[in-house]
């Protein structure tokens, strides 16, 4: 009952001989719920021997192959955009494979775009129009531009502190591919039951490109001052106060990070340093407990990343207290000689 709130599946196994088809049951149902699944195997399981003869098919495994969005609703969607003064993108996790259209879209239509946390580096943060994270852990830029929209695009976002932002008045078009989530956390207009990347293309052949409104301008104005307020302090750590602000430290992050780097990011004002300060290029990974904030997840999280994901480069970033949480697991990266660089 621990894992019942948390977990897409729970099974404690009963006998020895059914754990091979429980783990595969349990990597089934963690790749098609997107979510982990848990397996609870009784200790005395763990050195009892069975048969080997359970036969696997996770060779055969397929990726998923979302439906495409209907004419009618991409014919709905085309005609608000059309109609819209002041429109933005907001998307989220569920657009991680849209990178591309994201970006073509946001130029062709001069929408702003921002994103929930867990959206944070689909789009490299170096495209203009991305203002980066909203919410409380977010920049300035996208907090202040989403109270005046008067259009949003939603695209594979169920962030639930998405109830808190956007004009109440506001129309909604929602892009997902799970008809539980659309409306759950804002009412929508239009709603696109299919894939991300298939309907923002869609959309973007059949929609009119449109000219840059005052708050797309203001957006990216808003934007470039967050940037140079944030580079101001580069060179903090050269005065002689006795303290060190975090955005020096960032900016060397941003610098000696390999292009292809994973972050396995704690839980505190780490998330907050992280969403605003970190630049990532699109090509990075990153990872944190992102539902349920849960301190000590940096240490973990680097090893498992390490572990999958041996020829790449690994920072483990943290504050002092998830990081004493979890501080023994530095003799578990000695022990086995993995290349993670941990930044408290």
């Amino acid at each position: 009952p621990w894992f019942r709130d948390v977990a897409v599946w729970v099974h404690q196994a009963k006998t020895k001989e059914a754990l091979p088809v429980l783990m595969d049951t349990a990597i089934r149902q963690a790749y098609a719920k997107k979510g982990p699944a848990v397996l609870v195997i009784p200790k005395d399981f763990g050195w009892q021997e069975i048969e080997d003869n359970y036969r696997v098919s996770a060779s055969n495994h397929v990726a998923d192959n979302y439906a495409a969005p209907t004419a009618e609703s991409i014919e709905a969607a085309t005609k608000l955009i059309k109609e819209a003064k002041n429109p933005v993108v907001y998307f989220g996790l569920g657009a991680s494979a849209a990178a591309d259209e994201l970006k073509e879209f946001a130029d062709k239509f001069k929408m702003p775009m921002m994103s929930s946390y867990l959206g944070k580096g689909i789009v490299e943060d170096s495209f203009k129009p991305y203002l980066g994270t909203i919410g409380r852990i977010g920049g300035k830029a996208p907090n202040e531009v989403q109270g005046h929209t008067d259009l949003v695009v939603w695209v594979g976002n169920n962030s639930p502190f998405s109830v808190l932002w956007f004009p109440k008045n506001a129309k909604v078009i929602q892009i997902d591919v799970d008809p539980e989530k659309q409306g759950k956390r804002h009412s929508v207009d239009v709603s696109i039951l299919a894939d991300a990347k298939k309907s923002l293309r869609a959309l973007i052949d059949a929609g009119e490109a449109r000219e840059e409104s005052p708050l797309y301008k203001a957006a990216l104005a808003d934007r470039e001052e967050w940037d140079a307020w944030t580079a101001s302090f580069a060179d903090d750590h050269l005065k002689d106060e006795g303290r060190v602000r975090q955005e020096p430290i960032w900016d060397v992050i941003n610098k000696e990070a390999a292009d292809n780097a994973v972050f396995a990011i704690d839980v505190g004002n780490v998330n907050m340093d992280h969403a605003r300060l970190l630049n990532m290029n699109g090509k990075q990974r990153w990872t944190t407990s992102g539902l349920y904030a849960t301190m000590g997840y940096g240490s973990p999280a680097a090893i498992a990343a390490a572990t999958a994901m041996p020829d790449r480069e690994v920072w483990h970033l943290a504050g002092d207290g998830g990081f004493a949480m979890m501080s023994q697991e530095l003799l578990t990266l000695a022990r086995y000689n993995m290349h993670v660089l941990t930044v408290v």
